[in-house]
């Protein structure tokens, strides 16, 4: 399972920006996306949260942090909100997380980049760990599968094997899948 990185706490005057605290976050977003799609989650939002992670950058030594860089990770923010809301987490935590996603803001360039900027950043990430323990795996479809057992002398068998792992939650829709199996 990916795994989502502590993104460390900084101070303006103390600490200089290096290629971990923006590549961590981009290792993370990347996670994030192979966590809600384990999970079993679809759809616009996922979408075009997608879109954005697609646009983030890795940095290396010496390479300028760009505005763009900053504003990508506030929308990519925005729409893991609005997907764990549609989702219907909810409690302290979330409360906490729609906090901090509501005082991120997008920069301009040129403007500085101080630390309570990437902190909310950290503090996010820290709350999206213990959201994403809260998420339940979405079941799988029931399943009706069809087996065909085929000998040299034709069709010996054929049966319906019926699947279900609904978990928690009402039944999804039912699908047919086929499947020869060969004998002989």
């Amino acid at each position: 399972m990916p795994e989502i990185k502590k993104l460390r706490y900084v101070k303006d005057h103390i600490d200089t920006f290096e290629e971990r605290d923006h590549n961590d976050h981009v290792d993370n977003w990347k996670a994030e996306i192979d966590i809600l799609v384990g999970a079993g989650v679809t759809g616009d939002l996922l979408d075009s949260l997608k879109s954005v992670v697609n646009q983030m950058r890795y940095v290396k030594y010496k390479d300028d942090y760009y505005s763009e860089d900053h504003n990508r990770f506030v929308e990519a923010f925005s729409y893991l909100l609005q997907i764990f809301e549609s989702i219907g987490l909810a409690g302290d935590v979330m409360d906490q997380f729609r906090s901090l996603v509501n005082q991120m803001r997008k920069i301009h360039a040129g403007e500085f980049y101080h630390d309570e900027l990437h902190n909310l950043f950290a503090e996010a990430w820290d709350l999206v760990i213990t959201l994403n323990g809260m998420i339940v795996k979405m079941p799988p479809a029931m399943t009706q599968i069809f087996t065909e057992d085929w000998g040299f002398g034709g069709l010996e068998r054929m049966g319906k094997v019926f699947h279900e792992d609904w978990g928690y939650q009402e039944p999804p829709a039912m699908t047919q899948v086929f499947k020869e199996e060969w004998s002989g």
